[in-house]
C-alpha cells in the first residue's frame, strides 16, 4: 500500500497538492500587487514613464489577483475585495485589460 487514500475517486495527495499550488499562486499574486503599489507610492511627486509603467503593472497585478481568486473558488466580489484591501491608485480599473 502506498500510504495514499482516495476521496471521491481522486487521490487525496493530488488534491492536496493542487490546493497548495492554488493557495501559493493566490498569495504570490497578492504579494506582487502589494509590491507594485509600494514601488508606485515611493514615486509620489515624480512624473514620467516609470510611474506610468508602474500603473500598468499595478493594473496587471490586479487582473492576476482577480483571476487567481476566481481559480480558487471566489466567484463573486473579487474586484470589490481588491479595492477594499489594497491602496490602489486612481484610474487602475480603467487600465485593467488594456494589454
Amino acid at each position: 500500500m502506498s500510504g495514499r487514500y482516495t476521496v471521491g475517486g481522486q487521490e487525496h495527495g493530488i488534491s492536496s497538492e493542487l490546493i497548495r499550488e492554488q493557495s501559493g499562486a493566490l498569495g504570490e499574486a497578492g504579494t506582487a500587487l502589494s509590491n507594485a503599489i509600494a514601488q508606485y507610492q515611493g514615486l509620489r511627486g515624480v512624473k514620467g514613464p516609470r510611474k506610468e509603467q508602474l500603473l500598468d503593472e499595478i493594473a496587471e497585478c490586479c487582473w492576476h489577483l482577480q483571476m487567481q481568486r476566481e481559480f480558487v473558488g471566489f466567484a463573486q466580489g473579487n474586484w470589490e475585495y481588491i479595492k477594499a484591501h489594497y491602496d490602489l491608485p486612481d484610474g487602475i480599473e480603467q487600465r485593467m485589460g488594456r494589454r
